[in-house]
Protein backbone atom coordinates (compact mmCIF):
# COMPACT_ATOMS: atom_id res chain seq x y z
CA UNK A 1 0.00 0.00 0.00
CA UNK A 2 2.79 2.49 1.32
CA UNK A 3 4.85 1.76 -2.18
CA UNK A 4 1.83 2.80 -4.47
CA UNK A 5 1.18 5.46 -2.42
CA UNK A 6 4.83 6.79 -3.14
CA UNK A 7 4.37 6.01 -7.20
CA UNK A 8 1.63 8.22 -7.42
CA UNK A 9 3.26 10.96 -5.62
CA UNK A 10 6.47 10.54 -8.10
CA UNK A 11 4.05 10.31 -11.14
CA UNK A 12 2.34 13.44 -10.33
CA UNK A 13 5.73 14.94 -9.71
CA UNK A 14 7.58 14.09 -13.10
CA UNK A 15 4.04 15.90 -14.70
CA UNK A 16 5.58 19.07 -13.19
CA UNK A 17 9.12 18.97 -14.78
CA UNK A 18 8.68 19.86 -18.02
CA UNK A 19 7.12 23.19 -17.31
CA UNK A 20 6.71 25.49 -14.41
CA UNK A 21 6.33 29.08 -13.50
CA UNK A 22 8.53 30.84 -11.22
CA UNK A 23 7.67 32.42 -8.31
CA UNK A 24 9.63 36.02 -6.80
CA UNK A 25 11.82 36.06 -4.13
CA UNK A 26 12.65 39.52 -4.60
CA UNK A 27 12.82 41.58 -0.67
CA UNK A 28 8.69 43.03 -1.14
CA UNK A 29 7.93 42.22 -4.60
CA UNK A 30 4.46 40.76 -5.23
CA UNK A 31 4.10 37.20 -5.31
CA UNK A 32 0.65 36.60 -6.67
CA UNK A 33 1.88 35.86 -10.20
CA UNK A 34 -0.64 37.59 -11.34
CA UNK A 35 -0.62 40.81 -14.56
CA UNK A 36 -2.45 43.19 -14.82
CA UNK A 37 -2.86 46.01 -17.88
CA UNK A 38 -0.50 49.14 -16.81
CA UNK A 39 -2.09 52.25 -17.05
CA UNK A 40 0.21 54.82 -16.25
CA UNK A 41 -0.52 59.05 -14.85
CA UNK A 42 0.95 60.70 -17.71
CA UNK A 43 2.59 60.06 -21.19
CA UNK A 44 6.37 61.57 -20.28
CA UNK A 45 7.71 58.89 -17.74
CA UNK A 46 7.32 55.12 -16.86
CA UNK A 47 6.95 55.36 -12.81
CA UNK A 48 9.08 52.68 -10.90
CA UNK A 49 6.84 49.61 -10.53
CA UNK A 50 5.55 49.61 -13.30
CA UNK A 51 5.04 46.36 -14.84
CA UNK A 52 6.22 45.08 -18.33
CA UNK A 53 4.85 41.81 -20.07
CA UNK A 54 7.36 40.41 -22.75
CA UNK A 55 7.87 37.15 -24.48
CA UNK A 56 11.61 35.83 -25.25
CA UNK A 57 12.91 36.49 -28.57
CA UNK A 58 15.36 33.24 -28.56
CA UNK A 59 16.52 30.36 -26.08
CA UNK A 60 18.30 30.77 -22.84
CA UNK A 61 20.01 27.23 -21.99
CA UNK A 62 22.35 25.96 -19.59
CA UNK A 63 23.96 23.97 -22.51
CA UNK A 64 24.33 26.51 -25.41
CA UNK A 65 24.02 29.97 -23.43
CA UNK A 66 27.52 32.01 -22.50
CA UNK A 67 27.84 34.97 -20.05
CA UNK A 68 27.97 37.93 -21.51
CA UNK A 69 25.73 36.72 -24.50
CA UNK A 70 22.87 39.18 -25.34
CA UNK A 71 19.10 38.74 -25.38
CA UNK A 72 16.02 40.41 -26.54
CA UNK A 73 12.04 40.54 -25.37
CA UNK A 74 9.14 41.65 -27.26
CA UNK A 75 6.63 43.83 -25.58
CA UNK A 76 2.93 42.39 -25.30
CA UNK A 77 1.18 44.84 -24.02
CA UNK A 78 1.08 48.64 -24.82
CA UNK A 79 2.08 50.79 -21.85
CA UNK A 80 -0.79 53.53 -22.22
CA UNK A 81 -1.94 56.34 -19.53
CA UNK A 82 -5.64 56.63 -17.68
CA UNK A 83 -6.66 58.73 -21.22
CA UNK A 84 -5.71 55.88 -23.18
CA UNK A 85 -2.98 57.06 -25.17
CA UNK A 86 0.04 55.15 -25.92
CA UNK A 87 3.23 55.49 -24.07
CA UNK A 88 5.07 52.39 -25.36
CA UNK A 89 3.53 50.20 -28.15
CA UNK A 90 3.47 46.64 -28.03
CA UNK A 91 6.67 44.95 -30.01
CA UNK A 92 9.29 47.39 -28.23
CA UNK A 93 12.20 45.65 -28.51
CA UNK A 94 13.97 45.02 -24.50
CA UNK A 95 17.45 44.15 -25.25
CA UNK A 96 19.53 42.66 -21.93
CA UNK A 97 22.83 40.61 -21.34
CA UNK A 98 23.53 37.15 -19.49
CA UNK A 99 25.45 38.26 -16.75
CA UNK A 100 25.86 34.33 -14.87
CA UNK A 101 25.08 30.90 -15.26
CA UNK A 102 25.52 27.41 -13.79
CA UNK A 103 24.92 24.25 -15.10
CA UNK A 104 23.73 21.29 -13.61
CA UNK A 105 26.00 18.67 -13.74
CA UNK A 106 24.94 15.97 -11.25
CA UNK A 107 21.58 14.74 -8.90
CA UNK A 108 21.38 17.78 -6.23
CA UNK A 109 23.98 20.25 -7.96
CA UNK A 110 21.82 23.89 -8.75
CA UNK A 111 21.26 25.25 -12.31
CA UNK A 112 21.11 28.88 -12.82
CA UNK A 113 20.80 31.86 -14.90
CA UNK A 114 21.11 35.69 -14.42
CA UNK A 115 19.54 38.30 -16.72
CA UNK A 116 20.46 42.03 -16.58
CA UNK A 117 17.32 43.80 -18.35
CA UNK A 118 19.00 46.83 -20.01
CA UNK A 119 17.27 48.75 -22.41
CA UNK A 120 14.25 49.64 -24.36
CA UNK A 121 13.42 50.55 -27.99
CA UNK A 122 10.78 52.16 -29.41
CA UNK A 123 9.71 54.86 -31.95
CA UNK A 124 13.24 55.19 -33.83
CA UNK A 125 14.34 55.89 -29.83
CA UNK A 126 16.09 53.44 -26.99
CA UNK A 127 16.12 54.14 -23.10
CA UNK A 128 17.72 52.87 -20.05
CA UNK A 129 15.48 50.22 -18.62
CA UNK A 130 16.15 49.47 -14.72
CA UNK A 131 14.14 46.67 -14.32
CA UNK A 132 14.12 43.53 -12.27
CA UNK A 133 12.25 39.86 -13.71
CA UNK A 134 9.38 38.96 -10.93
CA UNK A 135 7.80 36.08 -13.06
CA UNK A 136 8.84 33.54 -15.83
CA UNK A 137 8.37 29.91 -16.46
CA UNK A 138 11.38 27.30 -16.75
CA UNK A 139 11.59 24.11 -18.97
CA UNK A 140 14.00 21.21 -18.03
CA UNK A 141 14.58 18.17 -19.81
CA UNK A 142 15.81 15.48 -17.73
CA UNK A 143 18.66 13.02 -19.04
CA UNK A 144 17.11 10.00 -19.81
CA UNK A 145 20.30 8.28 -19.74
CA UNK A 146 20.86 8.46 -15.68
CA UNK A 147 17.35 7.74 -14.91
CA UNK A 148 18.25 4.55 -13.55
CA UNK A 149 20.97 6.41 -11.06
CA UNK A 150 18.34 8.55 -9.54
CA UNK A 151 18.82 11.50 -11.78
CA UNK A 152 15.13 11.64 -12.41
CA UNK A 153 14.82 12.23 -8.86
CA UNK A 154 16.92 15.43 -8.62
CA UNK A 155 14.83 16.34 -11.92
CA UNK A 156 11.89 15.80 -9.59
CA UNK A 157 13.18 17.64 -6.66
CA UNK A 158 13.96 20.89 -9.03
CA UNK A 159 10.46 20.71 -9.95
CA UNK A 160 8.68 20.29 -6.65
CA UNK A 161 11.20 23.57 -5.68
CA UNK A 162 10.30 25.83 -8.40
CA UNK A 163 11.96 28.23 -10.61
CA UNK A 164 13.16 30.79 -7.84
CA UNK A 165 13.99 34.24 -8.72
CA UNK A 166 15.65 36.77 -6.98
CA UNK A 167 18.82 38.67 -6.50
CA UNK A 168 20.18 36.32 -2.81
CA UNK A 169 19.47 33.39 -4.12
CA UNK A 170 23.20 33.13 -5.29
CA UNK A 171 24.39 32.86 -1.88
CA UNK A 172 21.02 31.08 -0.84
CA UNK A 173 21.35 27.95 -2.98
CA UNK A 174 24.58 27.97 -5.11
CA UNK A 175 26.91 28.82 -2.18
CA UNK A 176 28.54 31.62 -3.88
CA UNK A 177 29.68 29.77 -7.34
CA UNK A 178 27.79 31.96 -9.94
CA UNK A 179 29.50 35.22 -8.64
CA UNK A 180 28.26 38.37 -8.26
CA UNK A 181 26.88 40.78 -10.63
CA UNK A 182 23.89 42.80 -12.13
CA UNK A 183 20.64 41.42 -13.07
CA UNK A 184 17.49 38.28 -11.66
CA UNK A 185 18.87 35.42 -10.67
CA UNK A 186 17.02 32.78 -12.11
CA UNK A 187 17.37 28.83 -10.61
CA UNK A 188 16.75 26.85 -13.17
CA UNK A 189 16.22 23.27 -11.09
CA UNK A 190 18.26 20.74 -10.20
CA UNK A 191 19.74 17.38 -11.74
CA UNK A 192 21.76 15.98 -14.73
CA UNK A 193 19.22 18.47 -17.27
CA UNK A 194 19.80 20.72 -19.84
CA UNK A 195 17.49 23.59 -18.34
CA UNK A 196 16.00 26.07 -20.54
CA UNK A 197 14.11 29.69 -20.90
CA UNK A 198 12.48 28.60 -24.74
CA UNK A 199 12.31 30.94 -27.16
CA UNK A 200 8.52 32.63 -26.63
CA UNK A 201 8.95 32.21 -22.69
CA UNK A 202 6.60 35.27 -21.01
CA UNK A 203 8.31 37.77 -18.46
CA UNK A 204 6.79 39.71 -16.36
CA UNK A 205 9.55 43.06 -15.48
CA UNK A 206 9.20 45.44 -13.35
CA UNK A 207 11.11 48.92 -13.18
CA UNK A 208 12.90 49.54 -10.20
CA UNK A 209 12.82 53.44 -10.87
CA UNK A 210 11.16 56.06 -13.04
CA UNK A 211 12.12 56.43 -16.67
CA UNK A 212 11.93 59.44 -18.48
CA UNK A 213 10.08 58.72 -22.01
CA UNK A 214 9.57 62.68 -23.20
Amino acid sequence: MAYRVFATFLVVLLAAVGCRTAQVENEGADTTGEYTTQRLPSDDAIPSGTELRVELNQKLSTETTSEGDEFSATLLDPLVTEDGETVVPAGAMVRGEVTGLKESEEMGDQAAIRLHVQEISFDGETYELPAEIVQTEVEAERDKSDIGTGAAVGGVAGAALGAIIGRDVGGALLGGAIGAGAGTLISLGMGSADAELPAGSEMILRTTRTIDVD
